[in-house]
């Protein structure tokens, strides 16, 4: 197997590179894949290593993605920190936003004021598919619509 993963480094070197768009995010990206790759080896069925590499590149690369997404990473390249530093709304400011959001949400009918409130509160699209019993498309098309109504309602608000 480690001759393998050495015959496909220069591939999967360039395949990272696509995905990431720079060289060191890639190496990264090679180093966790060929770590999870080793863990994983017992998984390998023999067919196409060179294929299940790259899967497994291409699902670690996701991974940090969603990871970045929901740590929500801010890149400060400000003076001394001035954004993160910088406090320009108040608790009680954000607490009034949030509950007016609400407001607008608890407006909508059922149909598309729950799965978007499954969504808000943390659930995927697969989960609430399941949950309410309704095709993927549905619950999609259905919180595109909410979130059309909620623009809509606050713009009227303002």
């Amino acid at each position: 197997m480690e001759r393998q993963l050495i015959s496909i480094l220069p591939d999967l070197k360039r395949f990272a590179v696509s995905l990431t768009g720079n060289r060191d995010d890639a190496l990264d990206l090679i180093q966790d894949t060929c770590l999870r790759a080793l863990k994983s080896k017992n998984r390998f069925d023999g067919k196409n290593f060179k294929a299940w590499m790259f899967t497994i590149c291409k699902n670690q690369f996701i991974n940090r993605y969603r990871e970045k997404q929901t740590r929500n990473e801010i890149v400060d390249i400000t003076p001394d920190l001035y954004y993160l530093n910088h406090k320009a709304i108040t608790s009680h400011e954000s607490d009034y936003t949030i509950t007016e959001l609400q407001r607008f949400i608890d407006r909508l009918n059922d149909k598309h004021k729950i799965p978007f409130q499954m969504l808000i509160d943390g659930y995927q699209y697969d989960e609430i598919k399941k949950q309410l019993g309704i095709k993927l498309g549905t619950v999609k098309s259905r919180i595109f619509f909410a979130r059309k109504q909620l623009i809509n309602d606050i713009k009227k608000s303002e």
